[in-house]
């Protein structure tokens, strides 16, 4: 077996600004977003520790060869300046790390996290308040926020992100058998930070009645090549081997078990700038199979995955391995966002797709103030 450096678990498409975790996580930046600085006593040698890693890791993984080398080298001539060696906490050393490397190249879902931030749930220094998802700074452990009917026909499901785990699949799996009549659907992803992709394993199955092509992922030959990269177990993917990359393209495939009218339901997935990670991979793969309308607002434009990794001195970092494209035309989300088909103010966005589902938007405000949310910070 391989020594690997890839955690044992999916891949998280992270987010953007966050700081983060792994699993499809591609994380208004998604993944373990720092929370409020704690004032961890800074420590000299463990900072020397972290960065060398931190290096090292990025040099031999980061999805683009070039940049990793050159995010390695303003680490490395940093830490021989004395720059690394000054701050009063490790909070402190954590937020400036990717801050520097944004100079040479900026990639939202850089992050690394201190002893402090805890290893469970997700932090989001950006957040969309317009609804019942987690604020800046609050920890997310359940996937779903609001849910129910808007109006006969009509389902509504709000993902505060994608968190995986038997109860947030649970809850998704009884939304999705309970409202298996609906001939609308809308999605909002309007506070969806990120996470796994497990929600949209579930999920997408319920809206496909044949097998699709979603997402392309591809990241550097030796780092696929690793025993422990969840990708080259995962059913859902096909292996692609491209010479100095490898690319695995993910499907979702039809089950014929499903008697579900979602299979032909009108989708409307509603987005905001804090839109980010796993939940802009999911916009994304619906918007570019043609199978939902999208309206909001661009999403923040987090398209990259990876592992997060301890890099010592008690720190850890989330290291992009991957990035996420549509396999016929090459373009992905990172660093422009998703582009909604109707480009509106995310507050705005409820109300469009209310009235294309021929719902009073009046009425819409209400069914929503009544749903009852999975969410308790709010």
């Amino acid at each position: 077996m391989r020594k690997s450096h890839i955690a044992r678990k999916k891949l998280l498409v992270c987010i953007s600004v966050l700081m983060g975790s792994i699993a499809l996580r591609a994380s208004a930046h998604a993944s373990e977003a720092q929370a409020p600085l704690a004032k961890t006593a800074f420590d000299v040698a463990a900072a020397k520790e972290a960065v060398e890693k931190y290096a090292s890791l990025l040099e031999e993984m980061y999805v683009y060869p070039e940049v990793g080398k050159a995010y390695a080298a303003l680490l490395r001539k940093n830490l021989a300046s004395g720059r690394y060696s000054k701050f009063t906490s490790a909070e402190h050393l954590a937020e400036a790390l990717p801050r520097d490397l944004a100079a040479v190249n900026p990639d939202l879902h850089l992050s690394v996290l201190p002893a402090s931030v805890p290893m469970v749930g997700v932090f989001s220094k950006t957040a969309y308040t317009g609804g019942t998802c987690p604020e800046a700074g609050e920890q997310l452990t359940r996937s779903i926020g609001k849910s129910g009917w808007l109006a006969p026909g009509v389902a509504y499901i709000e993902f505060c992100g994608f968190q995986g785990g038997d109860t947030n699949l649970q809850q998704l799996q009884k939304f999705l058998e309970a409202h298996a009549s609906a001939k609308t659907l809308i999605i909002d992803n309007r506070g969806n930070i990120g996470g796994a992709q497990e929600e949209m394993d579930l999920m997408f199955p319920h809206f496909y009645r044949s097998l699709v092509e979603l997402l392309r992922f591809e990241m550097r030959a030796a780092v696929a090549a690793e025993d422990s990269n969840p990708l080259n177990a995962d059913p859902r993917m096909k292996r692609l081997a491209a010479g100095a990359t490898t690319q695995f393209a993910y499907f979702v495939e039809p089950d014929p078990r499903l008697k579900t009218a979602l299979l032909d339901a009108k989708i409307y997935v509603l987005t905001s700038n804090a839109t980010a990670s796993a939940g802009e991979a999911a916009t994304f793969a619906l918007k570019d199979s043609r199978r939902a309308q999208i309206i909001g607002e661009v999403t923040q434009g987090a398209g990259h995955l990876g592992p997060t990794i301890p890099i010592g001195g008690g720190y850890r970092a989330f290291i992009p391995v991957a990035r996420i494209f549509d396999a016929d035309t090459g373009n992905g989300w990172e660093g422009k966002g998703v582009v909604p088909d109707v480009r509106v103010a995310a507050a705005q966005a409820l109300d469009i797709a209310a009235a294309r589902a021929g719902i009073d938007a009046m009425a819409a405000k209400e069914a929503w103030r009544r749903l009852p949310s999975q969410q308790q910070s709010r």
